[in-house]
């Protein structure tokens, strides 16, 4: 982007000589920095929409059919296991479709990369839940990632829908 700025040109090597219009070297200096800037700054969070929608249908399937029959067990309580996988497919479906638009932009357009990187904040913290699920969390206040985290029953370790896991093992409360 042209700025207003002004650059002056002081104790200049023998190759810059006076014939040298300083236009011509303030378009170089922005040449220059508009190079640094693109080398040291995404212009886009590097996170693919994609690849987190096929982990999330890949990670769903997994679970509803290792987990089938505590889900079922529970199933009065929570729903129905295909509402949940038609819901995430859904979820996924249009995942793809902002990945898709992402895609499309041109890679100049700065503007719309911030309005996107914004969106892709916000759309993250939409599955970052403080309201936990009744009595799975009671003594712990911290934030849980509504779709991927730990389930602390299960090793601790990084698990689909770690309240719904913690549910599903009876885990009252995080340790």
């Amino acid at each position: 982007a042209l700025t207003k700025d002004t650059f002056y040109l002081k104790n200049s090597p023998p190759v810059f000589s006076h014939e040298i219009e300083p236009e011509v070297i303030v378009a170089y200096a922005q040449f220059v920095s508009e190079i640094i800037r693109q080398l040291v700054d995404e212009p886009l969070i590097p996170f693919d929409l994609t690849n987190y929608a096929d982990s999330i249908d890949m990670q769903t399937i997994d679970y509803l059919a290792h987990y089938d029959r505590a889900y079922q067990a529970l199933g009065s309580h929570l729903g129905d296991s295909n509402e949940m996988t038609k819901i995430i497919s859904q979820l996924t479906k249009v995942m793809r479709q902002i990945q898709s638009n992402i895609d499309q932009i041109p890679k100049n357009n700065y503007f719309s990369f911030q309005i996107f990187n914004e969106k892709l904040i916000e759309f993250e913290r939409l599955f970052i839940n403080d309201d936990q699920l009744r009595r799975t969390n009671t003594a712990d206040n911290t934030y849980k990632h509504v779709l991927i985290g730990p389930a602390f029953g299960l090793t601790n370790t990084a698990v689909p829908f770690p309240l719904l896991s913690n549910l599903l093992f009876g885990i009252p409360t995080d340790p």
